[in-house]
């Protein structure tokens, strides 16, 4: 599922400097980043500042981040009124001390006699539910990590490695032990050589589970990644994971893959 993040508040709180950290500290995730600053350039050029126009300015931003293709995106607006405030499943309210905005305004943005939301013009009152960060406390590095937090962009996995060789009704209850704690899970395909037990490749197993668990994948709950073979597993000392073994009940246990593959190739 998508995920689009909405970060408000007061000029020169930093929401376009941590949108940006964000986007390049995790390239792989698939962020796109879209700033009303910019599309007062674009989409939304034909307006101003009036209360009106600043709820029409979030709600064309909303629609751009529904139909984005990215699956996170970060929608960095001053968004003053609390009725544009649910343009996101997720909300970040970014605030600082009216001085230290001054301090940091290379744009005369405070300068001006009107328009300014929070001086000159209303900036309301957040009710919204939202993560709350003090800028002036937290360096970039920081909010970031409490965003990514907050949103659950690099949430953790259950792992299981295997050959996987003919999916089975027994590893559809050993992934289960999991799913159904409502984990995630990695699934790491070992890409063995080919001999009588394993007569698939790694990237047929691979779409073979692409097949039985799509809706599973679609949804994030699970991931494929196919991996060199292995010899052993390795840990050291407790690093924030456990390592558990499933005993299967009786008839799932009697399930093979082997008597599977053999039926197959009568």
């Amino acid at each position: 599922m998508k995920k689009v993040i909405h970060i408000f508040g007061m000029t020169n709180t930093g929401k376009t400097t941590i949108a940006k950290a964000m986007v390049s500290k995790y390239p792989h995730l698939n962020i796109e980043h879209i700033d009303a600053d910019e599309h007062r350039l674009t989409t939304c050029k034909d307006l101003g500042f009036s209360k009106e126009d600043r709820i029409e300015n979030v709600r064309r931003l909303t629609e751009l981040a529904n139909n984005s293709k990215a699956d996170i995106v970060l929608l960095t607006a001053v968004t003053p009124f609390e009725q544009s405030r649910h343009a996101g499943n997720f909300n970040v309210l970014l605030s600082a001390p009216l001085d230290v905005l001054v301090d940091r305004d290379t744009k005369g943005v405070y300068s001006r006699t009107g328009g300014v939301a929070g001086v000159s013009s209303p900036f309301e009152d957040a009710q919204v539910d939202c993560l709350r960060l003090d800028t002036s406390k937290l360096s970039v590095r920081e909010c970031v990590g409490e965003i990514v937090k907050y949103a659950g962009l690099l949430p953790k996995y259950a792992m299981f490695v295997g050959r996987w060789q003919t999916l089975h009704a027994g590893h559809d209850w050993l992934f289960n032990q999991r799913l159904d704690k409502g984990e995630n899970i990695l699934i790491c395909i070992r890409d063995v050589a080919p001999g009588p037990k394993d007569l698939l490749t790694a990237s047929e197993v691979m779409q073979g589970m692409e097949e039985r668990y799509s809706d599973l994948i679609n949804e994030g709950r699970i991931r494929l990644l196919i991996i060199p073979d292995i010899s052993s597993i390795n840990y050291g000392r407790d690093v924030g994971y456990e390592v558990v073994k499933h005993e299967p009940p009786e008839d799932i246990g009697r399930v093979s893959g082997t008597s599977i593959r053999s039926l197959n190739t009568k």
